[in-house]
């Protein structure tokens, strides 16, 4: 619903000079607004339409007083197009657009860099639900950067305009909490390196593949991707009516309510449990050791667990502090019935670890039972955390504390479907070949960019060789689309899931080969997050360091920081010798191991065609990996989550990679 209200606000500024909706009013394109950076240095051609035939001048006047302005004439059609003088940054400027006695008028607007932030939900991961976010949140201010976001939509045809948006607005607490955290700490970094105003339009959306945002005529140019379309069929319509875009914010706003407040069904736990039920109603209680998700494969919607634990008769009266850490995705929190903490989706990241305070008028020494409601549809909900972080203790006195790890019971209370949450689409129209460049990318033609930062590849793991035709294919297509040769700098996926013994073959590390491949391309650039990321969250929470290694790249590359190191150590080329192969390595000044310790995470390969973990030593800028025999391959870092240590003298992380002798 908000993103409809923005969307008709918008619409209402840009024809204030007469009644909306008539196709012969004057109306400027979506992407200008009060608030937006222009790019610096480049023309800027303003876009819209008039009457056919119309007038149009554009003015851009700065608060000195100073003009530029363009004129042109409106097509047939009443479309127009307006250019102006490429400009340096600085600002604020205000937007004027006459046609007759029609008038147009934006303020507040700067000149910068202008960058587009894309991929699924490692981009789309809010700074609400990001490490140090309530910190980060606090400071978050800069008028001078500058942030948009194109609301999810896939579409069939390319479309001109999105469907629905979030204007351009200043940085602040409330605009930054539910921005993109990898784009958030991008821009910051530029703003305090270039001291330039900065502007980031943000389209991504999660759980979403390279495909989807790819254009139709490159998916069907190739072989290997053509099969992308080919083996995709369009949804049905659905049994309940629900039109297949509306399902996500369904979905999404009945799920909000669902974890805001217990539901009817659930009035008379909290008074059971005050009578001292500990496994109220006729649900079926079972044991689980937390922390841990629900055990019983995937149910979404909400579950309740609770613990009875012994108050010490010290405590009584007392203020306690209860710790539970991550919950996913929402909860509250009871003792003894009542509600003494609780993450709601009003409160921001549901990643963030759970610290609540009980009141010391609810402690009584002896039993007494705590009671966690956990809401959840995005997979199995439950504690995330680590052993450590399940803990209550006298508020501010550690010494006295007691572990919650272990035993606790658990039931299925209210499942999404008993909830009357609409059920997802059988196929997520999300994956819709071609369908998120048409919806959400399309729309940002005719406008100049300084660059494109990119974090995807997590749901290209099944088909991770293919990625490497495909992730090439859509850097070009989009320079090709919007007319730029851009600078592409993209994330190289974290580590993830659980640590093997022995060398075995990785989806994940796959994709990250194709991704180390794609640097073939001129103007990409490639930052490796591969020792940041969460064994037990795909969603690694520290995206400061992302955000900051891109921007390295972007200072070395397109701002000319020669000097910078803006890259780990990174696979040049390998040669068997007596003593092993020598693998050399770019970027890899100051090479060392980050604990001091002997290198680790190689492997070689021997004429068997059996991996093996193989010992390696740093020598200068290049590392020798023992062999004994003939080797017909080497690895580093090549796992779902890499145990590495490798790092350059900017302690930058050496960069997976693959080598086959016979290629």
């Amino acid at each position: 619903m908000k993103a409809l209200t923005v969307a008709l606000l918008v619409l209402v500024n840009v024809a204030s000079a007469g009644a909306g909706g008539d196709e012969d009013r004057l109306a400027a394109d979506w992407l200008i607004q009060s608030k937006m950076v222009i790019q610096r240095d480049r023309p800027f051609v303003a876009h819209g339409t008039a009457a056919a035939d119309a007038h149009i001048t554009v003015v851009m006047t700065s608060a000195g007083g100073a003009t530029r302005s363009g004129r042109s004439r409106a097509g047939r059609d009443g479309a127009w197009s307006v250019s102006l003088e490429a400009m340096p940054a600085g600002g604020p400027y205000e937007l004027t657009i006459e046609s007759g006695d029609e008038s147009l008028s934006f303020d507040d607007i700067l000149v910068g860099e202008v960058w587009i932030a894309s991929g699924q939900s490692n981009m789309g991961m809010r700074v609400s639900s990001a490490m140090n976010a309530d910190e980060e949140i606090a400071r978050a201010s800069d008028p001078g950067l500058r942030l948009a976001t194109i609301d999810l939509f896939t579409s069939i045809e390319p479309l001109d305009t999105p469907v629905s948006f979030e204007p351009w607005t200043e940085a602040a607490p409330g605009s930054v909490a539910g921005f993109s955290a990898t784009a958030y700490y991008f821009a910051r970094e530029l703003r305090r390196e270039l001291d330039v105003p900065v502007g980031v339009v943000l389209t991504a959306w999660g759980g979403t593949p390279a495909e989807a945002w790819t254009p139709m005529e490159s998916l069907i140019s190739s072989e290997v991707t053509r099969s992308y379309v080919d083996q995709w069929t369009e949804p049905a319509p659905r049994a309940d009516g629900l039109d297949l875009q509306e399902v996500s914010p369904a979905r999404n706003a009945a799920f909000r309510k669902l974890a805001s407040n217990l539901t009817d069904a659930e009035a008379a736990i909290p008074a059971a449990i005050a009578r001292g039920d500990a496994t109220p109603g006729d649900y079926e209680w079972i044991e689980l050791d937390a922390p841990r998700r629900w055990p019983n494969g995937r149910f979404d919607g909400v579950t309740w667990l609770t613990r009875v634990i012994d108050v010490p008769q010290a405590w009584a009266g007392e203020d306690l502090s209860l710790s539970l850490g991550t919950i996913f995705e929402y909860d509250i929190v009871f003792l003894n019935g009542e509600e003494i903490g609780a993450t709601r989706p009003s409160d921001g990241g549901s990643r963030d670890p759970r610290v609540y305070t009980i009141p010391g008028e609810l402690v009584e020494a002896g039993r007494s039972i705590l009671a966690v409601r956990v809401t959840d549809v995005r997979g199995n909900g439950g504690f995330m955390g680590k052993r450590d972080e399940l803990w209550i203790d006298p508020y501010g006195s550690a010494g006295e504390r007691m572990s919650l790890a272990g035993t606790w019971n658990g039931a299925e209370v209210l499942s999404d479907d008993d909830a009357g949450i609409p059920t997802p689409n059988e196929t997520p129209i999300r994956y819709r070949p071609a369908g998120l460049y048409n919806g959400m990318v399309h729309p940002l033609i005719g406008y100049a960019y300084a660059g494109v930062i990119w974090y995807q590849g997590e749901s290209n793991r099944t088909r991770a060789e293919a990625y490497e035709t495909l992730f090439p294919m859509l850097i070009e297509a989009w320079r090709e689309r919007l007319d730029q040769p851009l600078p592409f700098y993209f994330v190289q996926i974290a580590n993830y899931l659980e640590r093997h013994p022995d060398p075995v073959e990785s989806e994940w590390a796959r994709v990250r080969e194709s991704q180390r491949k794609t640097l073939r391309l001129e103007r990409t650039g490639m930052a490796t997050a591969i020792d940041i990321g969460e064994a037990d969250d795909i969603h690694p929470k520290n995206k400061q360091d992302v955000g900051r290694r891109l921007s390295l790249l972007a200072r070395r590359d397109l701002y000319g920081e020669a000097g910078l190191v803006a890259e780990g150590p990174m696979f040049r080329d390998a040669n068997a010798t007596p003593e092993g192969v020598v693998v050399s390595l770019d970027h890899a000044r100051g090479l060392s191991t980050t604990d001091g310790e002997p290198v680790r995470g190689f492997a070689i390969r021997g004429e068997d065609g059996e991996w093996r973990w193989a010992e390696a030593s740093i020598r200068g800028d290049a590392i020798v990996v023992s062999a004994a025999g003939r080797v017909t391959g080497v690895r580093y870092g090549w796992a779902d989550n890499p145990d590495i240590n490798v790092v350059n003298g900017a302690g930058l992380p050496m960069v997976p990679f693959e080598w086959m002798a016979d290629e």
